[in-house]
């Protein structure tokens, strides 16, 4: 009786290896036999075998010598047709059929599985299969690395590789390995082997000439592929817990790079592949944007990178559902050639991050920003965006030179670090974020009018920061001009993305772009599920984010008093009632709805700034007897939020089917290339970096002072250890 599938997983004990029967029963465990594959890279595929069990799961041995000539194999094989089958589980491997596509069980008794190489249990016997030369030769590396000796290549043909101990000649050592092949490009088999060494060579310490950067690389990409970003000093304490032998920073640096080569591929041919894959991307999916500025070459039909723009037709209509706010920044490159990713970004009504579109620049300057802003218009007709960035110098001074009704508003958190970094003070940093983040009009006049006054006390010329462009830094007046950055006052959102796309900067360009891609892919999926879940669970047609703010406001609005000043337009006026323990309360409030457009405005600022009624306003509601949901922006409703979502990312064909594109072929500008040596970092760091109060500093294990570490320090150490550790900086 079939009870399920099955995989033996091979380890090496006492000299003999041992296969686990393991139950492929969920994702979970089909997860584990994919990432012992990915993370043992020289094992050949046969090496875990799938079967169908048909009684208990048993703990197979397999003996290291299996004897028997490469001539009668036919004939044990025909022998065992004739037998019956054992009881117990059967052994089998799945097998690709390139004709039909289909997997076919093939029996599996004499395919001799490869143990664990990455473990350094490399015996090899009789038999043994690789599934390239390169692996075999990958294998007896790692064999001389942990047994401590020297190994040298007697024999190479096309269908022959012999290796034997560096001392057979000098102390007759036995030792030797020799391996075969049918046919070019089949597998290669242990013909013969003798394990046992002669010589003095393995209690001798070598010079691990053979620790090569491609064995290290091939040791580390499991690492990479899971922590691009991953650090050197961390791939250096990995190397020497694992070879047993400290590695320089340079080769831990080149092993990083060969290792991201043979997972991405080559950084040149990235360029041209990268035109290739949008092209999969545009004939997939039509309505994405991709938009290239290439150099002309001085050879002909060939061209240089300078940018290249890509939005994908998913995030372009679910943007007709989001709040016409888009907030952009860009993050620089880390890999072989200088760069900067732009990237823009919105929010769904459940305040969830929701990417627009990217874009590859060769640095942040007028030019760059103003192409990625006229792509970004070309993206919709909306005119009622606004977007948010840096006060950056570089960026358009006025979006009318654009030529459509779009604003521009700044980071609050920015625009305050500058005045910071120019006036040294953060007294006056701490109170323009007081003035700007002010809602009420009247309030942010009394807020301006102590700036200036704080600012003469201190003899700190800083007054006109906050009489300039108030519309683009200020909340207040933003929100009695229309409320057109919805309450958002920083660009958090755009540093989110940078988060989460820091681990593929050092990456080339094609793979960074196919990031994208898959990572859209799976936060699209994961959304859609998440809002139909809450959709059938029947709580509210509204998102929580939008119950949570009504529900506060609610409670608040219960002791408002309302007043009617013209109910054919809509006007009232709202008394709140004091609040003796902070002082506050006891406002007076202007209300205004307009039932024709289901908006209202209201000068404590909130209705406009969120689109959802604030406590005045829901007071109103209810002396009027109106449902307040009916001003509650449609932005929050779940069917919009879920439209959002409703375009699906296209799945993309296999690689290797896809056409390569009928362009010219396009190369990286050499002028970006990074210089060699370790960069240096040229950020300009500011309040933002610091750590916020109540959060521990790092601290130099040397002086218990902060500002440096102990390689730069020059002072002498201060106390023991654990008391130069402390807990923190002050």
């Amino acid at each position: 009786m079939i009870t399920g599938f099955t995989y033996q997983l091979p380890e090496w004990k006492n000299g003999v290896l041992i296969h686990h029967a393991v139950p492929i029963v969920d994702d979970d465990s089909l997860n584990v036999l994919f990432d012992f594959m990915a993370q043992n890279p020289c094992c050949l595929g046969a090496a875990v075998h799938a079967w169908i069990s048909q009684g208990e799961n048993e703990t197979w041995s397999m003996p290291s010598d299996h004897e028997y000539d490469d001539e009668e194999e036919e004939e044990e094989e025909d022998e065992e047709e004739e037998e019956e089958e054992p009881n117990g589980p059967r052994d089998y491997f799945l097998q690709g059929n390139e004709e039909d596509d289909e997997l076919s069980y093939v029996d599996s008794y004499n395919i001799i599985p490869m143990p664990i190489v990455a473990d350094f249990e490399v015996e090899f016997y009789k038999g043994q299969i690789y599934y390239s030369k390169q692996a075999a030769h990958m294998a007896i590396k790692y064999h001389a690395q942990e047994r401590n000796f020297q190994y040298v290549v007697v024999e190479s043909l096309p269908s022959i590789w012999k290796v034997k101990c560096l001392k057979h000649k000098d102390e007759n050592c036995a030792w030797m390995v020799r391996f075969g092949c049918q046919d070019v490009g089949s597998e290669w088999i242990v013909r013969k082997s003798n394990l046992m060494h002669s010589c003095s060579s393995t209690t001798q310490p070598t010079d691990r000439r053979h620790l090569d950067v491609d064995v290290i690389s091939e040791s580390v990409k499991h690492l990479v592929r899971a922590q691009p970003n991953l650090s050197v000093l961390t791939m250096q304490a990995e190397l020497k817990d694992k070879f047993h032998m400290e590695v320089t920073y340079k080769k831990a640096w080149y092993e990083k790079q060969k290792a991201l080569e043979k997972l991405h591929g080559n950084w040149e041919e990235s360029y041209d592949y990268l035109q290739t894959f949008l092209q999969v991307v545009k004939r997939k999916m039509p309505t994405s944007v991709i938009d290239w500025v290439r150099i002309p070459s001085s050879q002909l039909g060939h061209m240089i990178f300078l940018r290249v723009f890509w939005a994908f037709g998913p995030c372009i209509d679910g943007f007709k559902n989001c709040p016409g706010v888009m907030v952009v920044d860009g993050t620089f490159l880390t890999g072989k050639y200088k760069g900067v990713l732009l990237m823009a970004c919105s929010f769904d009504g459940r305040k969830k991050i929701f990417p627009i579109a990217f874009a590859i620049v060769e640095s942040e300057n007028t030019d760059s920003w103003s192409w990625f802003i006229r792509r970004l218009q070309d993206l919709t007709d909306r005119n009622d965006v606004c977007i948010i960035s840096n006060r950056h110098a570089r960026l358009c001074e006025d979006m009318s030179d654009i030529g459509r009704a779009w604003e521009w508003r700044w980071c609050m958190r920015h625009y305050a670090s500058n005045l910071q970094r120019k006036t040294k003070s953060k007294i006056m940093y701490n109170q323009l974020v007081r003035v700007a983040k002010e809602k009420r009009l009247e309030k942010f006049d009394r807020q301006v009018e102590q700036f200036k006054k704080m600012a003469v006390d201190r003899n700190v010329a800083c007054s006109n920061w906050v009489d300039q462009n108030q519309i683009r830094w200020s909340l207040a007046c933003d929100n009695h001009n229309g409320g057109r950055r919805w309450s958002i006052m920083t660009s958090n959102m755009s540093e989110s993305i940078n988060s989460v796309f820091k681990g593929i900067r050092s990456l080339p360009v094609a793979s960074l772009v196919q990031h994208t891609y898959w990572r859209l892919l799976e936060k699209f999926d994961k959304m859609r599920l998440e809002t139909e879940a809450e959709i059938r669970s029947g709580h509210s047609q509204y998102t929580k984010t939008c119950e949570d703010l009504i529900k506060g406001w609610a409670q608040k609005a219960v002791g408002h008093s309302v007043t009617g000043v013209d109910r054919r337009q809509g006007i009232y006026v709202v008394r709140t009632p004091p609040n003796n323990s902070n002082m506050t309360g006891s406002n007076i409030l202007t209300v205004h709805f307009d039932n024709n457009n289901r908006v209202g405005f209201c000068t404590c600022g909130k209705f406009q700034g969120h689109k959802i009624p604030c406590s005045h306003a829901i007071a109103v509601c209810n002396r009027m007897g109106v449902n307040p949901y009916r001003f509650v922006n449609d932005i929050y409703k779940l069917e919009r939020v879920l439209a959002c979502y409703g375009t699906s990312f296209t799945p993309l064909d296999e690689p290797k089917g896809w056409k390569k594109h009928n362009g010219s072929t396009l190369h990286p500008n050499v002028y970006m290339i990074r210089n060699p040596g370790r960069p240096r970092s040229t950020r300009i760091h500011n309040e933002m970096d610091c750590p916020r109060e109540g959060v521990a500093q790092q601290v130099c294990r040397n002086c218990n002072q902060s500002g440096h570490n102990a390689s730069t320090c020059g002072g002498q150490p201060s106390g023991s250890g654990s008391q130069r550790r402390g807990s923190g900086g002050q």
